[in-house]
């Protein structure tokens, strides 16, 4: 869906933006800050008249391009069963205003505003889903809402407007407004309602813990979780309510919390047009002939969902079939294809229109091959699917001008789901399709000088995934289908057992039946409540199996575990591998995710389970498919710790890389101040989570989470890790402050991710952003150097005739398959590759394992 201009005066509010309204909280809101007002038949109308101004003011002052309604349905919520006296406390609609409501609605259609509700899901609930969703599209959202919990998903591109009295005045919250009033970050809002509760939904909070006291113990300890973590540290009258009303807070709690699930998405901007006869005759019958006439002015009575229209001006498209001699006469052609039942037929178009087919072939064309030689360039869509369909005779990368590839580099979190929608086929886009989108594509590309990566990595790379995928791995089925059996073996054992120890037979994939048994059966405490009753997640089950009585959840826990290698690993490897060769390939993606990291699916070879008797033997099943060959791999050591130290210039962290001391034992050694030699094994532990933990921009909270210390210990390693590195500490900031100035991050060799369109962040607000915006430079870097490896490694073996082709690209590890005679030969080969293939200011190094099986190496 696209943008366009609602208002024909310049815009003086944000840009793309959406403005999403609290259709009943607006209308409460008119109701009591007017007087009296009705049509000449007697008909209530000043929720009517004072919900239109409302909203032709907020429009006025913030012109968004898109707006849209929603409304409470009349059916109860998730909330009303969890809580019988939700909402209990607040009065019946008045009688006046009752009617008003479905007026509302229709006068706000009649307007070309698109107006809805959900059937049992509040409004607030809608509401903040279609914010996050449309603000992942790349929109600027507004809310126009005074409830204050719908702050809890404030974030860059979502916004609040709350009305401040009445109808007539509002203040714009964003995050540095919120953090103005708040001592927490905007998710905080879930666990400040918790404790204070919200007397216009009847949520209870905890008794005797208001605004003030729940604004100190925040800002103190920084969730809900955190502070009944340090009970013991608070004064006995603010503990003593704490503990009496723990229940009455996770409640709280839970009812607080937004459903973030349930988004109006496309539709919600479908059949939204304006009637303006039909509204003109609705108002004359109310009696708000001024108001009518005001809408027309501010409104311009134009749909606020109307199509997408292309930005750029585009020349009509005059199809015309040429001579194929006339079109390879030009530098730059467009490729599109059809799929025959004797192969493909391929064609060729130029930017006027014109365009010829050639001879269909299962081949490439020869034809264009020998033109491309020549120096021509073909605009592709998916290149990589060219360099799988034809591995000897597809063009070139240097000939090729992939819109898949330039996509990606511009929206790299959006790439996968988006760019298949920009054809009418993806699988065979028409000519003056490609043509459309490269003349979009190209200039963008360019300018943001990513043209570089596109050619010297992104684009080189696809005929190295494409022969990977032909590689292949080759599964050992009877070991494997052994492993089935054995697996669900214990299975069935563990469920007797779970059974047997319950008193009762049970599905153990229920969480509702595996919940009763735990907690009211054995009687087990509840560790955490859902919607639907209490968790029985893993972090759960971990905590319940630490108790003396824990033996039923740490068989839960195995029989989780062993479900997983069979459901997940097992059953299906030996579904998908060639009967007749045992040769299993997966298809990797080379354009999934924000960082650069490759990803592979059906099935996927990237995440196999590592650790544990079972996973071993599940690995030890899977190996190389030519007798007498073994695998060799190349990992990259601590290579995101080496691009840290380049790109932050800490003195002393490149000159350990240099020397090659162990970094972890001096950072323990820095951090505790004592002498390298004195780093006890447990410092050199925790050295190393600080180490890690600051490149995904860790700090108090979450390294004593990770390491199971004090929050004020924590943060002393933290602060003494900065103080030892202080060159670490200034890169982290200025990149976080130069990404949220420019709105992307940017790799060592210039791929760049726009924050605004970052979906993949655990948690909202400017700290998850931030975090990427730390991490990603970082990763996305360690990234480029893995697929510029890839590349350069495949051109070495083609160049001199190697018989060492690659299978795998597992993180930081480039795998190999080679004969066993030559393993040794092939392991120094890639490590003097991939330690030489970029020169930073530290080495890199790498790490050669050799193995008959991917659980050997």
């Amino acid at each position: 869906m696209g943008f366009f201009k609602v208002f024909p005066k310049e815009a003086k509010g944000l840009r793309d933006t959406i403005l999403l309204v609290d259709g009943h909280g607006l209308a409460y809101r008119a109701y009591y800050a007017l007087p009296e007002l009705s049509a000449p038949d007697g008909t209530p109308t000043r929720v009517l008249v004072g919900f239109i101004n409302t909203l032709m003011k907020v429009v006025e002052e913030w012109q968004p391009q898109k707006l849209a309604v929603i409304f409470d349905a009349p059916s109860p919520t998730f909330r009303h069963e969890r809580y019988e006296a939700y909402k209990a406390t607040r009065k019946p609609m008045p009688e006046d205003m009752r009617p008003q409501i479905p007026l509302l609605r229709e006068m706000l259609g009649l307007l070309g505003i698109c107006v809805t509700s959900r059937d049992g899901v509040e409004a607030d609930d809608v509401l903040a889903s279609t914010a996050l969703y449309w603000a992942d599209k790349d929109l600027d959202v507004l809310m126009l809402t005074a409830d204050k919990d719908m702050l809890q998903v404030l974030g860059e591109k979502v916004r609040i407007i709350r009305p401040k009295k009445g109808v007539s005045s509002f203040v714009l919250f964003d995050e540095e407004q919120f953090r103005k009033e708040y001592p927490f970050d905007p998710p905080g809002m879930i666990d400040y309602l918790a404790l204070v509760g919200d007397a216009s939904d009847n949520v209870p909070g905890v008794p005797g813990i208001g605004d003030k006291g729940a604004r100190d113990l925040l800002r103190e300890y920084g969730t809900l979780e955190g502070i009944y973590q340090h009970l013991e540290d608070l004064k006995p009258g603010v503990r003593k309510k704490l503990e009496e009303g723990r229940e009455s807070a996770l409640l709280s709690q839970e009812l607080a919390t937004l459903d973030l699930n349930c988004p109006v998405k496309e539709s919600l901007f479908e059949g939204c047009s304006p009637e303006r006869e039909e509204l003109r005759e609705l108002c004359l019958r109310l009696g708000m002939e001024q108001t009518y006439t005001k809408m027309v002015a501010s409104f311009g009575i134009v749909s606020f969902s109307d199509a997408a229209v292309i930005s750029e001006e585009t020349p009509p498209w005059e199809e015309r079939e040429a001579p194929l001699e006339e079109l390879l006469r030009q530098s730059l052609l467009a490729l599109f294809w059809k799929k025959q039942e004797g192969g493909r037929i391929f064609g060729v178009g130029d930017e006027s229109g014109a365009f010829a087919w050639l001879e269909e072939s299962s081949l490439f064309p020869e034809t264009l091959q020998e033109w491309s030689r020549r120096g021509g360039t073909l605009i592709t869509s998916r290149y990589k699917q060219l360099c799988t369909d034809f591995p000897e005779t597809a063009p070139s990368p240097e000939n090729v001008w992939d819109l898949e590839a330039g996509y990606y580099l511009l929206h790299p979190d959006r790439a996968q789901k988006d760019y298949p929608a920009l054809f009418e086929d993806p699988q065979h886009p028409a000519p003056q399709e490609l043509w459309r989108h490269y003349k979009t594509l190209e200039p963008q590309v360019t300018s943001r000088e990513l043209l570089r990566v596109m050619r010297r990595i992104d684009l080189p790379l696809c005929p190295v995934l494409a022969d990977m995928e032909r590689q292949g791995v080759r599964i050992d089925r009877k070991s494997l289908m052994a492993l089935k059996e054995d697996l669900e073996a214990k299975l069935q054992e563990i469920q007797l057992a779970v059974e047997e120890a319950g008193g009762t037979e049970l599905n153990l994939n229920s969480p509702k039946q595996v919940g009763h048994l735990l907690f009211d059966v054995l009687g087990l405490p509840p560790i955490k409540k859902t919607k639907t009753g209490y968790s029985t997640n893993t972090s759960v089950l971990e905590v319940l199996a630490a108790y003396p009585n824990g033996e039923i959840p740490r068989m839960l826990l195995e029989y989780r575990e062993l479900s997983k290698i069979l459901t997940g690993f097992a059953q299906p490897f030996l579904e998908l591998a060639d009967p007749e060769s045992d040769i299993i390939r997966t298809t990797f993606e080379h354009i999934t995710t924000g960082t650069g990291r490759l990803s592979s699916t059906h099935p996927n070879l990237q995440n196999l389970p590592l650790y544990g008797e079972w996973a071993q033997r599940f690995r030890h099943a899977l190996g190389p498919v030519r007798e007498g060959h073994c695998y060799v791999s190349g990992d990259y050591s601590q290579i995101e710790l080496r691009i840290l130290a380049h790109l932050s210039r800490e003195e002393s962290l490149v000159d350990a890389f240099r020397q090659g001391r162990d970094v972890h034992s001096e950072t323990g050694a820095r951090i505790f101040g004592v002498e390298p030699g004195e780093v006890t094994p447990e410092m050199r532990r925790q050295a190393k989570m600080v180490n890690f933990g600051l490149l995904y921009g860790m700090g108090g909270f979450g390294l004593a989470d990770r390491l199971n210390i004090g929050r004020a210990q924590a943060q002393k390693l933290v602060d003494a890790y900065f103080a030892a590195f202080p060159g670490i500490q200034a890169y982290l900031e200025n990149a976080a402050e130069e990404a949220k100035k420019n709105g992307y991050t940017v790799t060592l060799f210039g791929r760049r991710r726009p924050l605004s369109e970052v979906t993949t962040v655990e948690g909202r607000g400017a700290g998850a952003l931030k975090r990427v915006a730390i991490n990603t430079p970082i990763q996305g870097t360690a990234a480029d150097i893995a697929r510029m490896a890839l590349v350069q490694w495949h051109k070495k073996i083609r160049r001199e005739g190697l018989d060492m082709p690659l299978v795998l690209q597992i993180h930081d590890s480039l795998v190999l398959e080679v004969s066993r005679k030559e393993a040794e030969r092939a392991g120094e080969l890639l490590r003097t590759l991939m330690e030489e293939v970029v020169s930073l200011s530290v080495p890199l190094k790498v790490e050669i394992t050799l193995g008959d099986t991917l659980g050997s190496i």
